[in-house]
């Protein structure tokens, strides 16, 4: 199995005075025009750059070799511009590398104590919180609901999305979806 692709972070991150690391995106993007950001969860071992092109990614790293690991990428049908909801995706590995932290959210307590989800943009950056932890597969029959296809929705489909995860949430994490404004 190949080696995940590591950037060196000594050229493209700084620390903030809270101790949080920042990435220059535009550096990153001098590296490579395919990143658009990164996304690191405090305290969770996540910590990637995020990238456009997903048909590459899904099995190259960040210096285009070829890796079963592949890269964090951005949905095609996402804009950082226009778009309310970003769906991002990378790869759960059996071995725990990769996104597979994220399975540990199925403990409350451990949502409780990694809440922050931080996306860094060449726009800035911005923190989340997590609201809703389900789990789901990761395909669908045509015509059956899905999560890939809550992209850019109004109001009305939002009310449905967020009427949907009630029944499927593993516990309550006491935030409300709320329509962005």
């Amino acid at each position: 199995m190949a080696e995940r692709s590591a950037l060196p972070q000594s050229d493209t991150a700084v620390r903030d005075p809270d101790g949080l690391i920042l990435h220059d995106i535009s550096l990153l993007k001098e590296k490579d025009p395919d990143c658009v950001g990164w996304v690191p969860i405090p305290g969770t071992g996540i910590d990637f750059s995020v990238m456009r092109n997903g048909d590459f990614y899904l099995k190259h790293g960040f210096d285009g070799n070829f890796t079963d690991y592949g890269l964090p990428f951005l949905d095609e049908r996402c804009s950082l511009e226009t778009s309310d909801d970003l769906m991002i995706y990378g790869h759960h590995m059996n071995g725990g590398s990769m996104y597979s932290a994220l399975l540990n959210y199925v403990d409350k307590d451990y949502c409780a104590a990694h809440p922050e989800i931080i996306l860094e943009t060449d726009q800035g950056s911005e923190s989340y919180l997590v609201s809703v932890v389900v789990r789901e597969k990761g395909s669908y029959a045509p015509g059956e609901w899905s999560w890939f296809d809550q992209i850019n929705i109004s109001v009305d489909p939002f009310n449905t999305l967020v009427e949907n995860p009630s029944e499927r949430k593993l516990y309550d994490t006491g935030r409300e979806l709320a329509f962005p404004t």
